[in-house]
């Protein structure tokens, strides 16, 4: 399969499964401890994508392109980690930055990677919002104000899953189908918990099921659209690699470069994920549901073992 056939395919499945999980909330209860278990190994896929996958094939490809005794791949391989992090960790700041430039915060943050909305089950969430509809005429500063709360969430995690899509985009054209199925898993489970939460959200902010699907639908998008206009920017930038050995050099660095990005991102997303997960900011009286049980370690160490797996593959180029 072409690397144009393969994003096109990652793309729609990835597309469609965030979108489904986002509507789990409308149909399906699920309680916070299975969403916090989802969440856990999700964040152990991705720390364990990044460090043994992620990583180690943007510095192999890179120092394959630039020589391996020439040191010219050095910089770049920091440069790269360090530019993932840092605008990871400047997106999840946009609340911050909103109240430095204008004075005020228009930006709510809510850590729905976790899925957690601190509003009981599902079946809650949406009793809660049709109540809040069918009194629309008392809350209407109530609906304002969610949203505005709710577009912020919403822009947040559309920001968010783009990064994503550089991840996706980036191993379909370094042309490894080992390193494509583990980001592929890793940004698949990821993404389930943070869909679902942000649909507890936002039926949470007062929006209606339909509003909830627009956004939820942004969002499922997201991701496929970064991993296409990362793959395609990396042919339009180095020249496509049927070229001549220049043109495919040079998509060999951007790749690299580009999968060195996205292995930042993805560490700043599981750290993160781990300070919300194991935090002791709830408090002796937090829910059961809210605190760290070994489960969660269980589940967050097995995560983080499988991508090991991918050692025993054989490498398909």
């Amino acid at each position: 399969m072409n690397g144009f056939a393969t994003i096109l395919l990652l793309s729609l499945i990835m597309g469609v499964a965030a979108f489904v999980a986002g509507l789990l909330p409308v149909i399906l209860p699920l309680s916070p401890a299975k969403i916090r278990a989802i969440s856990a190994l999700g964040m152990g896929i991705l720390l364990g994508t990044s460090l043994i996958v992620i990583i180690p094939e943007g510095v192999e490809t890179l120092y394959n392109e630039t020589g391996e005794d020439s040191g010219s791949g050095a910089p770049a391989v920091g440069i790269s980690l360090l530019l993932g992090f840092l605008i990871m960790y400047l997106i999840d700041n946009i609340p911050l930055i909103s109240q430095i430039w204008k004075g005020k915060g228009n930006f709510q943050r809510v850590d729905v990677e976790l899925g957690e909305v601190d509003t009981g089950d599902a079946e809650t969430i949406v009793d809660d919002s049709r109540a809040s509809t069918a009194n629309s005429t008392s809350q209407s500063t109530a609906n304002s104000a969610g949203q505005a709360s709710a577009r912020a969430t919403t822009t947040g995690l559309v920001i968010h899953a783009l990064a994503d899509g550089v991840a996706v985009g980036s191993s379909v054209s370094a042309g490894n189908s080992k390193l494509e199925l583990i980001i592929f898993v890793a940004i698949m489970i990821h993404k389930a918990p943070a869909a679902f939460g942000l649909s507890a959200v936002l039926l949470r902010c007062g929006l209606t099921n339909g509003q909830v699907k627009l956004h939820l639908g942004a969002f499922a998008a997201s991701t496929p659209v970064g991993s296409i206009l990362t793959w395609a920017l990396i042919k339009v930038i180095a020249g496509d690699s049927s070229g001549g050995s220049t043109g495919s050099g040079s998509i060999h660095w951007w790749t690299a470069v580009l999968l060195l990005f996205s292995g930042g991102t993805f560490l700043y997303v599981a750290v993160h994920v781990m300070q919300e997960l194991t935090g002791e900011d709830h408090g002796s009286q937090a829910k059961a549901s809210e605190k760290f049980t070994p489960a969660d370690l269980g589940f967050s160490v097995i995560g983080m073992l499988i991508p090991l797996l991918t050692l025993f593959l054989p490498d398909v180029e």
